[in-house]
């Protein structure tokens, strides 16, 4: 078994974050108490929002049948309707978890859809609202990652989620590999592959020697499987990690440039007039 297989069935090919302590997570989990406060927040707010639009509705003016239909119209619309939408176009960034710095993702890493939102908000009608929040509380307390029933159902978890300019880095490509860079070919990596190899990077002159020279090897030797050529042999971990984050960039760079160029083109034929057309004006 090679390295690279070694370390696919040890998990560390994936979609996972090594810290600076060089432990081997999944995409960083929020913490238990951000999660509940950032719950508390959503399903607060709802629930005043809820009571506000009932005490609007007088019942001495409409029928027992109308009154009851419209009493449930608006605890379906702001118990299950609006919890879903709400998640599913903030793409899991609702505003209790903005304010405690927390995302809702897949457990690829991704941005959550329709259906996982619709998910968690149907079980949340029973975890959260008939049981008021006392079956999340327990689900979240036991589960491995701090997920209610709702979460384990949709495959969605919440995420510590840092602000962008934390992630991003000054990097230089190492002047020893100038030359095999001009060549070298990357594949897509695993999103939780790139955030390890940021973070170690960010975190170098924070590691001992012992540990920069441990977790480099593995991240290299799980980003090698993504990259050839290999780069030269002795090429110290950091160097070779710095050097293929920023050819990943490059190609996504291209790539975007192109889907860019394309849909100009795609705009400039759709609003050329036709030939005769401009023949005419002349």
């Amino acid at each position: 078994m090679t390295e690279a297989q070694r370390l696919q069935a040890a998990g560390m090919l994936g979609d996972e974050v090594v810290t600076g302590e060089a432990v081997a997570l999944d995409l960083p989990a929020a913490g238990f108490l951000s999660r509940i406060l950032g719950a508390i927040i959503d399903y607060a707010i709802f629930a005043l929002a809820m009571l506000a639009v009932l005490s609007l509705i007088k019942p001495e003016k409409l029928t027992e049948p109308q009154y009851q239909a419209l009493t449930v119209l608006v605890v379906a619309l702001f118990s299950w309707l609006l919890p879903t939408f709400t998640t599913a176009l903030t793409r899991g960034a609702t505003l209790g978890k903005l304010a405690t710095g927390t995302r809702l993702v897949r457990f690829d890493g991704g941005a959550v859809n329709f259906r996982q939102c619709l998910t968690r908000a149907t079980v949340g009608l029973f975890e959260i609202w008939l049981t008021l929040g006392v079956v999340a509380l327990l689900s979240a307390m036991i589960s491995r990652r701090g997920q209610r029933l709702g979460d384990m159902a949709a495959g969605t978890y919440a995420v510590r989620w840092p602000k962008r300019r934390s992630w991003e880095l000054d990097l230089q490509l190492p002047p020893q590999l100038a030359t095999w860079a001009q060549t070298a070919q990357v594949r897509p990596m695993p999103s939780g592959l790139l955030l390890n190899i940021k973070d170690y990077l960010a975190n170098l002159e924070l590691l001992t020697a012992e540990a920069a020279d441990g977790q480099g090897r593995i991240l290299a030797a799980a980003t090698e499987s993504y990259v050839s050529p290999p780069p030269p042999w002795g090429t110290p971990a950091p160097d070779f990690l710095a050097a293929a984050l920023i050819k990943v960039h490059e190609v996504e760079f291209s790539r975007r440039s192109r889907q860019y160029a394309q849909q100009q083109r795609a705009i400039a034929g759709a609003n050329r007039l036709p030939y005769a057309v401009a023949e005419r004006q002349q």
